[in-house]
C-alpha cells in the first residue's frame, strides 16, 4: 500500500505536505533572500548552478528562478493556489502555524511573525 503523505498543515487539514511546502519554496525563498542574501546567493550558485551576475540580488532571483523551473520540469506545484490553497485561507493557516510553534515568531534563521507568514503565503499564490 502506498504510504500516505496526509500532513495536517498547521491544523488545517491541507492534504501532502510535501506538495505544499514546494509549492511555497520558491517564494519563501525570495522572502529569505531578502532577509539572508548571502545564502540565497550560496544557493543560486551552488546548487542551482547560476552564474554570478553583476548583483547579489540578481543572483539570488535567478536561482530562485532556477529552482522553480526545475519544480515544474519534473512535474511539483509551484504555487499554492494548485493545490487548491487560496487567499481566504492564508489567515487562519499562520494562525495555526503559530500556535502548533507555540511561539511568537516561526524559523531557526529567520525570525518570522504571522505578518511575514502571511506575505510568504501571498507570494506563493
Amino acid at each position: 500500500k502506498e504510504a500516505e503523505s496526509t500532513f495536517n498543515l498547521a491544523g488545517a487539514g491541507i492534504r501532502d505536505f510535501g506538495t505544499t511546502l514546494q509549492g511555497a519554496q520558491s517564494k519563501l525563498s525570495m522572502l529569505k533572500s531578502k532577509l539572508d542574501l548571502q545564502k540565497a546567493v550560496k544557493f543560486a550558485v551552488r546548487v542551482m548552478g547560476v552564474s554570478p551576475e553583476s548583483s547579489d540580488e540578481e543572483t539570488a532571483v535567478k536561482g530562485i528562478d532556477a529552482l522553480e523551473a526545475f519544480l515544474r520540469e519534473v512535474g511539483l506545484p509551484t504555487r499554492l493556489s494548485e493545490i487548491g490553497v487560496g487567499p481566504e485561507m492564508f489567515g487562519e493557516l499562520a494562525q495555526r502555524a503559530f500556535q502548533t510553534a507555540g511561539s511568537e515568531t516561526l524559523g531557526g534563521v529567520s525570525h518570522l511573525t504571522r505578518d511575514d507568514v502571511i506575505r510568504i503565503y501571498e507570494l506563493a499564490r
